[in-house]
């Protein structure tokens, strides 16, 4: 963190190193309900007759959940029974590592912050959360299933969680055995650091975060009030949306613009008007995405006890798991009329389908090498009289798959296609792979080929289950339109996940002839949906991943037949994402923003350092066109600091810093919320 002498050393010292800060999502919007203990049981609440999230009361009982968050009150006499507990450590002595793992006095958990055993929530948030998972009243309602709640205090509300906080979090869950993670917290930058300890964490467990409340699509929308949460938008983590009881989704719930992208949100969980505890014996009802993580967590705990029983378990596999076995769905429509659907949990059939590969296509690209044809110009252009590589980099989004085989056919007469004679072997869950040269598929374009002719190409997959031997084939399937002398690819999948039931016999991958893939569309004419590079053509299996149309009944056709993914041209920018003229509140400070001046109340006489820099590229590149401006000021007697620049600018970022009465600075962007 920063103290004040380093926030004035910044003056002369750009270079330095940024710490990231990751905000916690405190959910008071509205009017908040404060109920003594004694009116639990009369509370009756509408997301209890959700049938998606009903499961035994023991279903997670093996499970250990940990909690990230700003601790808990222990004395709380609602969650007397559901708290992990070291018994070393609660049978050991005061100030001493009784069991020996490095952390001393750690009975429910431990305070990364502090660097201590004390795990007390003076905030609320922490208790809310772990109320959720864990609360036994006469009422019930909790959604642990019975699962053992690891209390890890890493911040609070008021001065925000550091990423190296949540790094060690992190890795005192993973080391005490925790078997899911849920982080009701988040903040639009990543750290490096973070990132790759999440990547291992999720390794041994399931990792959960909250999406936000600043009612923002994902980056790739493009509009104004677009932004990326982390670590919810993380592959490796089940990124968790909030709806009401309406069953649409929460106003005030971030969202997935396009699924099948690098930054996901996969699941839609109840979060607006959650009862759960509040520190002194109270109860409250609040409302925000950190409310639904914990309700995600939980099924995921039971999960993750049905199905480790098999020794190839991935703990990753758990997320595909709630994703690709919903039936039912919440809806949003944006700000352009366009309809969005998320899938919501259903635990019941969660449990009994067996977890099953889902392989995306998720990058191609061309190589034209000089090494594949002598004709080659380097350029990444496929053109006439060219043979080239079309190198793929897939994403597993479900259970571990294996053998996957690759198949390219086209019926362009000018268009020849050599099948690569090496398999994929092993993908595993939520990991990544770009094929290597003897994987990828080798194709020629003749030299009779006419200048600017289309060539659509069928791409299919074919792979079997790496967790289990059940007898089938699964298939993904998609096209690919490529222009003879342009740049420009468009890939879409219009089948994803088929199964089939494999024959007795299947033709080894090499030295055997591979089967066609399903009948190639003519390459010299348009497919039903024009694919114009400047959008993406809609799959016509339902729902459309855009949302133009709700799927009949708002049920899924089921795991076998998840709804398509389509992905947005991979050579094509995403649009340049602007900030609008607005006013923010946060419990820190008010902001307001109107054309070149900048309005910041907050408390008399605290530090504050402001930085602009174009959206566009990174701040190193900002500082090296000299776009990057640092102001430096302190407020008046009244808390008011302006600052007026003909920086302020609808294409910049304006970040701002503030250090109250000598205490660590926060760092916030103007559009994310406190």
């Amino acid at each position: 963190m920063y103290e004040k002498n380093k926030i004035m050393k910044e003056k002369r010292q750009f270079a330095g190193i940024i710490m990231a800060f990751l905000l916690l999502y405190i959910i008071g919007m509205g009017n908040s309900l404060c109920l003594p203990e004694a009116k639990a049981e009369e509370q009756s609440q509408w997301y209890e007759a959700e049938e998606g999230l009903n499961a035994a009361g023991d279903a997670a009982e093996e499970i250990v959940i940990a909690v990230i968050d700003t601790g808990v009150d222990t004395a709380h006499a609602a969650l007397q029974d559901c708290l992990w507990v070291n018994e070393a450590e609660q049978n050991g002595q005061d100030g001493v590592d009784d069991d020996g793992n490095g952390f001393v006095d750690d009975v429910h958990g431990y305070n990364v912050w502090a660097g201590n055993g004390d795990i007390t929530d003076s905030d609320g948030h922490g208790t809310h959360v772990a109320g959720i998972l864990g609360m036994k009243t006469e009422q019930g309602g909790n959604f642990g299933y019975g699962a053992h709640i690891m209390i890890v205090k890493a911040g609070n509300s008021r001065n925000g969680f550091s990423a190296e906080n949540c790094v060690k979090a992190i890795q005192y869950a993973v080391q005490n055995g925790a078997d899911v993670i849920t982080m009701s917290l988040g903040a639009d930058y990543l750290d490096e650091k973070l990132e790759k300890v999440i990547h291992a964490a999720s390794r041994k467990a399931v990792i959960v975060a909250a999406a936000g409340n600043e009612s923002a699509a994902t980056g790739e929308s493009g509009f104004s009030d677009s932004t990326n949460i982390f670590p919810a938008g993380l592959p490796d983590v089940l990124g968790v949306m909030a709806y009401d009881s309406d069953r649409d989704l929460a106003w005030f719930s971030n969202w997935d613009y396009a699924p099948g992208t690098t930054v996901e949100y996969e699941i839609a969980a109840p979060g607006a008007n959650i009862y759960s505890t509040w520190p002194g014996d109270r109860f409250k009802k609040q409302s925000g995405t950190s409310m639904a993580a914990p309700i995600a967590a939980g099924a995921c705990g039971t999960l993750v006890q049905k199905w480790r029983e098999n020794g190839e378990y991935e703990p990753a596999a758990m997320i595909g798991q709630l994703v690709f076995t919903a039936d039912q769905y919440v809806r949003l429509t944006d700000q352009k009329g366009e309809l969005h659907f998320f899938p919501r949990i259903n635990l019941e059939k969660a449990l009994e389908v067996t977890p099953q590969p889902r392989v995306h296509i998720r990058n191609v690209t061309v190589d034209d090498n000089t090494r594949w044809g002598t004709a080659n110009d380097k350029n990444g252009i496929p053109q006439k009289g060219e043979t080239f590589q079309l190198p793929l980099e897939i994403f597993n989004l479900w259970a571990r798959a294996q053998d996957i085989e690759l198949y390219v056919t086209t019926e362009n007469k000018n268009v020849s296609v050599e099948l690569p004679d090496q398999n994929v072997e092993s993908l595993a869950s939520r990991n990544s792979v770009s094929m290597t040269e003897k994987q990828n598929a080798v194709i020629t374009f003749s030299d009779n080929m006419e200048k600017g002719q289309r060539v659509l190409m069928d791409i299919t997959l074919r792979y079997k289950n790496g967790y289990t031997e059940d007898g089938k084939e699964y298939i993904t399937k998609g096209k690919l339109l490529l222009r003879e002398g342009e740049k420009e690819l468009l890939y879409y999948e219009e089948q994803f996940g088929k199964e089939e039931q494999l024959p007795e016999a299947s033709p080894a991958a090499s030295g055997t002839p591979k089967p066609e893939a399903s009948p190639a569309v003519s390459g010299t004419s348009k497919p039903e949906v024009s694919p114009d590079v400047s959008e993406t053509p809609k799959p016509e299996v339902s729902p459309d991943v855009s949302g133009t149309s709700e799927p009949e009944g708002a049920v899924s056709q089921g795991p076998g037949q998840s709804p398509a993914m389509s992905t947005v041209p991979y050579s094509q920018q995403p649009q340049t994402v602007t900030a609008s003229v607005t006013k923010k509140k946060t419990k820190l400070y008010r902001i307001r923003i109107k054309k070149k001046r900048l309005l910041v109340v907050t408390e008399p006489k605290a530090e504050i350092v402001v930085k602009i820099y174009p959206k566009n590229g990174t701040v190193k590149q900002a500082k090296r066109k000299n776009r990057f401006f640092v102001y430096y000021g302190k407020a008046d007697k009244t808390g008011r600091y302006v600052l007026k620049t003909d920086r302020i600018k609808k294409k910049y970022k304006i970040q701002i810093r503030v250090c109250k009465k000598g205490k660590a600075a926060v760092i916030q962007k103007w559009r994310l919320s406190c």
